[in-house]
């Protein structure tokens, strides 16, 4: 009885030794990874659920010394149609355009697809009162040189690699 008793201490001993030793090592692990890797580790879980856009800057207006425009920046609005627009959303937003969009009966919108480019103010306040989801309206910005080839050596010109010339390129 006794041998009995003695092997049954010895294995209680060493489950008991086994489980502090991983008790141990976990939270000595936790502390070296607070320690070590604690900054990237938050910025990591920062990046998570904190999203990073670019949002690009509207270029300002160039005028002479008369405040005549040079270059002005014109608000630009584009159409879209997401993936799973249905024919019926379609439809309405034909009727809202004046039936300028010539699609397929058939067509279906498996990805992000231009309507329309260069809507007017009017029709985007129509179209955000459709409540449409699957429809989606770009804002960009263009640049119009109301002299056109007159002043272009003076203020160059802005396209779609940025700024090329003249007082363009040096703001």
């Amino acid at each position: 009885m006794k041998k009995a008793n003695k092997y049954i201490n010895i294995r209680l001993l060493l489950v008991c030794a086994a489980l502090s030793l991983a008790i141990i090592s976990v939270v000595t692990k936790l502390v070296l990874l607070s320690i070590s890797d604690g900054v990237f580790l938050q910025n990591e879980g920062k990046k998570r659920y904190i999203k990073y856009r670019e949002i690009k800057s509207v270029r300002g207006g160039i005028y002479d010394r008369n405040n005549f425009p040079l270059a002005i920046s014109i608000v630009n609005y584009d159409l879209y149609a997401l993936s799973g627009l249905t024919k019926n959303e379609l439809k309405k937003v034909n009727v809202v355009l004046d039936n300028e969009l010539n699609f397929d009966k058939n067509f279906l919108f498996k990805k992000k697809t231009l309507l329309k480019k260069n809507i007017t103010p009017t029709e985007h306040i129509a179209l955000k009162e459709l409540n449409l989801n699957r429809l989606e309206v770009e804002v960009r910005h263009s640049r119009h040189y109301p002299l056109g080839d007159q002043i272009a050596p003076l203020v160059g010109f802005y396209g779609k690699d940025g700024a090329q010339e003249g007082l363009e390129m040096s703001y």
